[in-house]
């Protein structure tokens, strides 16, 4: 409201000066452990932020209405989803372990990928070691759905997500003709849900991961500039330089220092930098749309991680 009125009453035509806002380059952890990369979380920190996601667990059901026509029914409708959901529930964090699980295998040096989730864009090699936030942040669909089933050697081919045949025929226990006919298998390990729910579930994981990535990659940006540029420079040096640039040029609080330094030379004949004025449009002009950019930025990180 304050920022609205503010602009109302101000003078037409007059340039609007952005603020600056400290909040583009965040304090590392200051918002907790969850909110680091999914590429940099360890497995026990991944753990956290799967089983407080939303997007990964089942919608709990409506509270009974005390205003219903019809309480009983009401009261029945309730306990028949709350039995859905407790069920749904206990299915999506056996799946949430299944996926730690997997992942810690695949991170471990001393195994070789048992559950069958990494693909082969993933380097191999003795001497090669992946954390479990960067497999996690990579996993194909495929890989997500094997991590999830938690069967050695996996359900689905890594990259085409096609069902193993050595699986689907010893779950059957069928010829090839009668397939069709048989009851789609269960798996035990996966809280004895079918591929069709599994698929189901392997797509709302997936989509939840890259989701993650996607905000990550966003607000992560301006840091990975910085380390990319001038890697020597802390975020509080960097928020110095963006302060002092913001005072200097956009508010134009200049120093006059050459000024200064000439008239303790005392000489007219020492050339100096002219402290010119510029009009304040003019100030605005080079950088405006760079500071609501940033600022923008610095709204939107605010909101994903308030999302988180």
């Amino acid at each position: 409201m304050t920022s609205t009125a503010t602009a109302s009453t101000a003078a037409p035509g007059a340039a609007r000066i952005p603020k600056f806002n400290p909040k583009l380059f965040p304090a590392t952890g200051s918002a907790g452990a969850i909110a680091k990369p999914l590429w940099e979380m360890e497995l026990d920190i991944i753990s956290t932020w799967a089983k407080a996601n939303k997007a990964m667990l089942p919608r709990k059901p409506d509270p009974v209405k005390a205003d219903t026509k019809d309480p009983a029914a009401e009261k029945d409708r309730y306990e028949n989803e709350h039995a859905e959901y407790t069920k749904e529930h206990a299915a999506a964090t056996k799946l949430i372990d299944n996926l730690l699980a997997a992942v810690k295998s695949a991170a471990d040096e001393k195994t070789t990928d048992t559950y069958n989730i990494l693909d082969d864009a993933f380097a191999r090699g003795s001497d090669v070691r992946h954390t479990p936030g960067s497999i996690v942040s990579r996993l194909m669909f495929g890989g997500v759905c094997n991590a999830i089933t938690g069967k050695e050697g996996g359900i689905v081919d890594v990259i085409t997500c096609m069902p193993l045949v050595t699986i689907a025929d010893a779950a059957l226990g069928k010829k090839k003709k009668d397939a069709s006919t048989a009851a789609e298998p269960t798996f035990s390990t996966a809280a004895d849900l079918t591929m069709s729910q599994l698929l189901k579930y392997t797509r709302r994981f997936h989509t939840a991961i890259h989701s993650r990535v996607e905000l990550d990659m966003i607000s992560t940006t301006p840091t990975r500039i910085v380390q990319m540029l001038c890697p020597e420079l802390s975020t509080t040096e960097v928020n110095g330089i963006r302060k002092r640039i913001y005072d200097t040029v956009v508010l134009g609080f200049g120093t006059n220092s050459s000024a200064a330094a000439a008239a303790l030379e005392g000489g007219d004949h020492v050339p100096v930098a002219a402290r010119t004025g510029v009009h304040d449009s003019e100030k605005v002009c080079a950088l405006h749309v760079a500071v609501c950019i940033l600022n923008c930025w610095a709204e939107q990180m605010d909101s994903s991680a308030r999302s988180r």
